[in-house]
């Protein structure tokens, strides 16, 4: 899913912009910071964080506890890796479902999804299929390629793959091969 990071430093307008904001690692939570969450909030976004975070505001949680997107989630532990995580996996694919402009299915692939003025691009990285020794050059299994479908939630005129410059007028699916390694940006331009 996507993912774009944004600083506590970031302007209320910009944090307000955001469908779903994911609270991560050790915060400190000022009054600047918690008025900024406390507008997105009253403009509708979801604002996630953690029990850690819900302690460190102390008082101050009750401000942004009384909006319906205020959702502090449970701690989950990755089961593939036995890391822990800051949103657990159903609740991430639950949000992809909700917000994001695009849908990305297929084969297990790592993506992101960025706004432009007046497009959305979707990075897509393939990782798998590289090995990289200490001392050595990476190599390349070129039989694991991805098979990505990506479905717009939204009206776009357009859509384009950046490197290769292939353009697709009617894009309600763009099909895409990515090979191990590689990275694809995807732009979806909206009327």
């Amino acid at each position: 899913m996507d993912k774009h990071v944004q600083l506590a430093s970031a302007s209320a307008e910009i944090l307000s912009s955001y469908p779903v904001l994911l609270l991560a690692g050790d915060i400190e939570f000022d009054d600047e910071l918690v008025d900024k969450l406390e507008r997105a909030l009253k403009q509708g976004s979801t604002v996630l964080l953690g029990a850690g975070h819900q302690a460190a505001l102390g008082p101050r949680f009750a401000r942004l506890a009384k909006y319906p997107g205020a959702e502090v989630v449970e701690p989950w532990t990755n089961p593939a890796t036995g890391r822990s995580a800051a949103i657990p996996d159903s609740r991430r694919q639950r949000l992809a479902h909700e917000a994001l402009p695009v849908e990305v299915s297929g084969d297990p692939i790592q993506y992101q999804v960025n706004r432009t003025t007046d497009s959305w691009v979707i990075e897509l990285v393939k990782n798998a299929g590289v090995t990289k020794e200490p001392n050595q050059p990476a190599t390349l299994d070129p039989t694991a390629i991805a098979r990505v479908v990506l479905r717009p939630r939204i009206r776009t005129e357009a859509a384009r793959e950046w490197r290769s410059n292939r353009s697709y007028s009617q894009p309600g699916e763009v099909r895409l091969d990515v090979g191990p390694g590689q990275s694809v940006f995807v732009q979806f331009v909206c009327p």
